[in-house]
């Protein structure tokens, strides 16, 4: 890079970072600008992240013509982002909204569907169903932190062709990696404003056979407002022995405790809800000659969920269990077909509705096929039988490919089906409000189409449009019924753009994501609510030393509805920074801070739920 364009580099993020409000969009783009127009040289760290979540086994992630974005643990902490949450909003074609403070109830809206559309899975078990009141995926969305050792994949796009009810959207998963023979040790803590604590340790490694991987971390804030603290504990571990060179057994367990104070509104009370998740898992893998994998996995979760005030007190206790088997074998080096069987059984108590007890079995087989005519192209299709003990059927369908028009350009698409059954709460509704126990499933129709530019072998630019169709779409009528109904249809469609670069061999990071979105009830011609029509978040970070990191962030959203108590509003815009660096003392002991909403932005991501001021946070890690 030369000293011209290190200058305007550096100036353009001054610019963005030290500007007053009314110009830091614009000083966001013209960094941005800056960063695509750095010349690419001297790289040797290559794009090369892999997926399991695009279809079940390990690929490369521009093989599928499917789009996914793959983050892990490690760099996400030493970026300074430690929530899930805060991790989603890399990706494009995802907006995350919360009631204003750690904690709070969070909402996840991929490509523009609803809250409730996108399928979640924690360490392989689905955790995310359509029979249960948002709980206890909620919790996830709004509690769940981010360690050393996990994995987040984040599927765009219809996708029950794989994964079944509820990926009307997507697919999210959270997972521990297998560990390894590099051995990983980790212990940290940080303090900061709103009386927070940030606290864990992390173990990674292999002994012999055995592999394992194991954290547990204290979280506790008193956020912004009055009657609003946050505390968690989380813990989990993954083990992977080898009984021989082709047969691996494992196991995963998870447990996450959240209690989250939520202060008065109007007329509702104060309230504190506690939530404890156990997710677990065993498995067994197995390599039959080089053509066959095979793979088992038993496993389920128990999840209680407590209210404590508010409106009244509630008690939301759920039991999944389930078995899912899946192979693939490989034809030849241009072809291979998986498939699978999964049983699943749910029990579910929600005191908050007046349902006792709603228990049901689900079974499902999948069949996917995968072929490579030539090194330019990749195909994919799949095919899902779903059936439910009430007797009813889905059928969904994937179909997807990509081809190398020139030697740094790939066109992808994919067309998929998906849908969503309605949950518990919109059958019999909630507090006594909202039941319909004559609703039919979501159902839709969506296809993408874009192209991947790269750049040099350490950036990529992705440019994508999708569409998606939505029949029968659930939501909620106008108060004071407030009852759920399908409406006739409803449309999202926009376009994502991704950008990710390393520069002058590593030293230099930097990742965009920009989503630009229609969603409208096609019914009404209304718009979805809660959808911004633009949102970018980008950031940028440097090695300036062999021991100093420092970076820089930037969110920015805007043009969307909400309700606001009983009517519709327009919501407001916002844009907020952030700065974070780390400073390594030794081989062993780093430092490091970041500040959240650099400028004060006072702002709500949800109507009458104000987001946290400004947050200076430091801390020190240990590694060994």
């Amino acid at each position: 890079m030369n000293q011209k364009t290190d200058a305007l580099q550096w100036s353009a993020i001054k610019s963005c970072l030290f500007t007053g409000p009314s110009n830091r969009a614009s000083s966001a783009a013209t960094a941005l600008g800056l960063v695509f127009a750095i010349p690419v040289t001297a790289e040797t760290r290559q794009l090369d992240e892999t997926t399991i979540l695009a279809t079940g086994f390990a690929m490369g992630k521009n093989d599928t013509g499917l789009q996914v974005t793959v983050q892990n643990g490690e760099d996400l902490n030493d970026n300074g982002v430690w929530r899930l949450e805060d991790a989603l909003l890399l990706s494009p074609g995802v907006h995350v909204f919360s009631a204003g403070a750690d904690g709070a109830a969070s909402s996840l809206f991929t490509r523009g569907t609803e809250s409730d559309h996108t399928a979640i899975y924690v360490d392989g078990i689905k955790f995310s169903d359509s029979r249960i009141f948002p709980f206890p995926a909620a919790n996830i969305l709004s509690g769940a932190g981010v360690t050393p050792g996990e994995r987040i994949e984040l599927l765009r796009g219809p996708q029950s062709a794989l994964y079944g009810s509820d990926a009307i959207g997507g697919v999210l998963s959270l997972s521990l990696e297998q560990g390894d023979n590099r051995e990983k040790n980790r212990a940290w803590i940080e303090l900061g404003s709103f009386e927070s604590v940030n606290s864990g340790v992390s173990f990674q490694g292999q002994e012999g056979n055995l592999s394992y991987n194991t954290f547990a971390s204290w979280n506790q804030t008193s956020n912004d407002r009055n009657w609003n603290d946050y505390e968690s504990t989380q813990s989990g571990i993954r083990l992977d022995y080898a009984l021989s060179n082709d047969t691996t057994l494992g196991l995963t367990l998870r447990v996450l405790r959240f209690k989250t104070e939520l202060p008065p509104l109007g007329t509702t009370a104060f309230a504190i809800n506690e939530t404890e998740n156990t997710i677990y898992s065993v498995f067994i893998e197995h390599q039959l000659g080089d053509d066959f994998f095979t793979k088992l996995i038993i496993g389920g979760y128990e999840s209680e969920f407590n209210n404590l005030g508010g409106s009244g007190d509630s008690r939301v206790d759920s039991r999944f269990r389930s078995i899912d088997w899946s192979s693939r074998y490989q034809w030849s080096e241009s072809q291979q077909t998986s498939a699978g069987i999964t049983v699943t059984w749910l029990e579910t108590e929600n005191t908050g509705i007046g349902v006792d007890t709603f228990s049901e079995q689900h079974e499902s087989i999948y069949l996917q096929h995968q072929w490579q005519p030539n090194e330019n192209w990749d195909l994919l299709g799949g095919f899902r039988y779903d059936h439910y003990e009430d007797g009813s059927e889905k059928n969904t369908f994937r179909l997807a490919g990509s081809h190398q028009v020139l030697s740094r350009a790939r066109l992808h698409g994919s067309v998929a089906s998906g849908f969503k059954r309605p949950s518990v709460v919109d059958l019999f509704g909630f507090f006594g409000f909202g039941a319909n126990p004559n609703l039919k499933p979501e159902e839709s129709l969506g296809w993408d189409a874009g192209i991947t530019f790269d750049l040099s072998e350490t950036s990529e630019l992705d440019i994508t449009y999708f569409h998606n169709d939505i029949d029968e779409l659930i939501t909620f009528g106008p108060p004071p019924e407030f009852a759920a109904e399908n409406i006739e249809e409803a449309r999202t469609r926009g376009i994502e753009v991704a950008y990710q670069a390393s520069f002058q061999d590593g030293r230099i990071q930097a990742r965009m994501a920009y989503t630009w979105l229609e969603a409208e009830n096609m019914t009404t011609g209304s718009r979805l609510l809660r959808r911004p029509s633009h949102s970018l978040n980008a950031d940028i970070h440097a090695r300036l030393t062999s021991k100093l990191i420092l970076g820089a962030g930037v969110t920015w959203v805007a043009d969307r509805e909400d309700y606001e108590f009983f009517d519709i509003v327009d919501a407001e815009d916002y844009t907020t920074a952030r700065i974070y660096g780390r400073y390594q003392l030794n081989d062993s002991v780093s430092m490091h801070a970041r500040v959240e909403n650099l400028f004060d932005e006072q702002y709500a991501e949800i109507p009458n739920f104000p987001a946290r001021g400004m947050g200076v946070f430091a801390g020190v890690t240990v590694e060994w």
